[in-house]
């Protein structure tokens, strides 16, 4: 698969079938999240690998979102910003969530390039988490990502055209649309 046909090809997967997901595959999800643009060439990433059910019933419980349960694994994605924040101050807290997006991006594509589905999950009681995860208080949880094989096939997702999202030089200003609808003839 090229990487074009990757990013066409992956979807927010909401159901999952009742098949293991290879460890192997995880870490290599996991890595594909660290091949990321630093700040500094500082990693704020870590991972919490989860499999037990418990947790992930209470995962799926304080975000809301029940289907996350039954996901075969779990990745919960945080970032530690300590080490940044001395060399950074005050810009440290938006490079460590620019490190974090593009992370996450390269992890979705790499989960769809192995043949696996997954949603990055945004929306989280993050205190009760960090709790039950016991993790420090210093250390923000950034995405969750639960994993497995679809046992869906969403629609193609709606893909805002260039011509209306492209500005040249200046806050709305457009080029012919002509130029827009084929990059061949730039």
């Amino acid at each position: 698969m090229t990487l074009t046909s990757i990013m066409e090809k992956r979807r927010s997967i909401r159901k999952f079938k009742s098949k293991a997901v290879k460890l192997s595959h995880v870490i290599e999800i996991m890595d594909a999240g660290l091949n990321t643009p630093l700040a500094g060439n500082i990693s704020t990433l870590k991972f919490i690998v989860l499999t037990d059910q418990n947790m992930k019933n209470n995962i799926a419980e304080y975000s809301d979102q029940h289907w996350i349960a039954n996901a075969d694994t779990i990745i919960v994605v945080c970032s530690d910003e300590t080490r940044l924040k001395t060399t950074y101050k005050e810009h440290a807290t938006v490079y460590a969530k620019q490190q974090v997006g593009a992370a996450v991006q390269n992890m979705l594509l790499r989960i769809t390039e192995l043949g696996l589905g997954a949603c990055w999950v945004g929306s989280y009681l993050e205190y009760e988490i960090k709790n039950i995860l016991d993790i420090p208080s210093h250390v923000n949880i950034e995405a969750i990502i639960p994993i497995g094989y679809a046992d869906e096939k969403p629609k193609a997702k709606h893909k805002e055209s260039l011509e209306n999202n492209i500005f040249w030089d200046k806050w709305n200003v457009r080029k012919k649309p002509t130029l827009i609808k084929d990059p061949k003839t730039w």
